[in-house]
């Protein structure tokens, strides 16, 4: 059984991520254009203090000293800015105090990923909405790589595809699901009208007169 708390390496040597809390998930599905009008899909990652994100941070660190220049120390003291900048305060970042101690990852993709439960059975695009949301936990595959664009560089994330786990409050203004907020009481009203029926509450004045 996988130990949620580390990484592990895919099949195909893409790194899966310890468990964590998805945020912006809405973009993660639905997609969002960048400044060139191309459609992504990005989603933020919260991991709880004691995850283990050293395989992760591994093959960053490999894929920065690939493209950084200087001699060794100098090689390796900028590929770790380079990785270390990528993994964020969510506190800094607006997350809200709950998440102090915590680690976000941000990660993007050009296609959008694929999803499944922890059960490895694929979620059905008709439950997207309510299944993916900001809250929810999660573990992300992923494949870091080397962007530079203007003045613009260093090592990105790509997201491959997402694992959902188990249910949790929504954050981040998501929707809550209505599973959450509401429960069926004894005596529920059928329908509207039964709600305003003079019968059933028991009284003739008309709450609205």
């Amino acid at each position: 059984m996988a130990d949620l708390k580390k990484c592990a390496v895919a099949p195909n040597g893409d790194i899966i991520t310890p468990e964590g809390r998805m945020s912006f998930a809405d973009d993660c599905h639905k997609g969002k254009k960048n400044e060139k009008g191309e459609m992504r899909y990005p989603l933020s990652m919260l991991f709880p203090p004691g995850s283990d994100l050293k395989l992760l941070k591994k093959k960053m660190f490999d894929v920065a000293m690939t493209k950084v220049s200087g001699d060794d120390a100098e090689k390796t003291a900028k590929a770790k800015k380079y990785v270390e900048d990528k993994f964020l305060d969510p506190v800094e970042k607006n997350a809200g105090a709950e998440f102090e101690g915590w680690t976000l990852l941000r990660l993007t993709a050009a296609k959008k990923p694929g999803f499944i439960f922890a059960n490895g059975k694929d979620v059905s695009s008709d439950d997207y909405d309510t299944e993916i949301y900001s809250g929810r936990w999660a573990r992300v595959s992923s494949d870091p790589f080397w962007f530079d664009v203007k003045t613009n560089k260093g090592v990105a994330v790509g997201l491959q595809n997402v694992q959902l786990l188990r249910h949790d409050d929504p954050i981040g203004g998501a929707k809550p699901r209505a599973s959450d907020q509401f429960e069926a009481g004894e005596g529920a009203a059928d329908s509207p009208d039964d709600m305003f029926d003079d019968s059933a509450s028991g009284s003739d004045e008309d709450p609205f007169a």
